[in-house]
């Protein structure tokens, strides 16, 4: 077996058709609908809750709350849902942070509405702040996840340092203005020579990377365009042995970016 076999780059895919409705290999198979559009996508939905009872709100509420927002008022899954930050500052409305697993819709999220709520009425606003699909030449808001224990910010640099310019990052993504609330993401702001994988073996680990626009990747066969859900291979790539050659010697990815899966790679020879 040739490790350094030459190999198609990942994501030198036409953006023809690109699909945006992102649903990592992780995610939740519930996210498999596939749009005929192009969509504009979210990987955060934040909401402004502005009464209660028709009085002005000013705080005082729980996770068991925000969560019957999600549910009951925005009618969407509880395995999208990744996270809940309650963001509370002076002088500012009340704002519960939906942290999402994949790459949502737009008009799935239902804009203004009024959820009851242990015998209280609360009026609840989606306020639009879109991840624009980033195009090639554009800078993209970056999202690692799950990399809190398993990579350096260095680390990840180093892997997204292949794909383009680093603007800013990468930090973890903690809950802005709660210091005690942290998540296990990384973030980085790109400036895209190439799009991303969704995919990446770093350091040993299988490091997972969404953005708005990144082309969708197949958890099954590693390709593009498709779903795990939709894919028609018959037998699932593996992923040492089909995918990680895909990198090694190819735009300087070294043996010691690859970590473990180098030496698990040599090892079968």
């Amino acid at each position: 077996m040739d490790l350094k076999r030459k190999a198609v780059s990942p994501c030198e895919s036409s953006n023809k058709d690109r699909r945006n409705y992102n649903s990592p290999e992780s995610s939740f198979e519930s996210c498999d609908s596939e749009p005929e559009l192009e969509m504009q996508t979210v990987s955060n939905v934040k909401i402004k809750v502005t009464h209660r009872n028709g009085d002005e709100f000013k705080g005082g509420f729980n996770y068991v709350q925000a969560f019957a927002i999600w549910s009951e008022g925005l009618k969407l899954p509880e395995p999208w849902l990744f996270g809940i930050s309650l963001i509370q500052s002076k002088d500012k409305p009340f704002m519960v942070d939906y942290r999402l697993n994949c790459q949502l819709d737009v008009d799935k999220i239902l804009k203004v509405f009024k959820i009851l709520i242990d015998g209280a009425t609360y009026s609840c606003e989606y306020l639009p702040e879109r991840d624009l699909p980033a195009k090639i030449g554009e800078v993209a808001k970056v999202t690692i996840k799950n990399s809190r224990w398993m990579l350096t910010p260095d680390q990840v640099k180093s892997w997204l340092a292949l794909y383009g310019e680093i603007v800013k990052g990468p930090e973890f993504d903690d809950a802005p203005g709660l210091t005690r609330i942290k998540t296990d993401h990384m973030v980085c702001s790109v400036r895209l020579a190439r799009h991303i994988p969704n995919l990446l073996p770093a350091y040993g680990r299988r490091m997972n990377v969404i953005y708005s626009g990144q082309p969708m990747q197949c958890g099954k066969c590693f390709g593009y365009e498709h779903q795990r859900s939709k894919c028609t291979a018959e037998e699932p790539s593996d992923w040492l042995k089909d995918y990680v050659p895909l990198f090694y010697g190819v735009e300087n990815v070294s043996s010691v970016m690859l970590g473990r899966w180098f030496d698990l790679l040599k090892a079968q020879l």
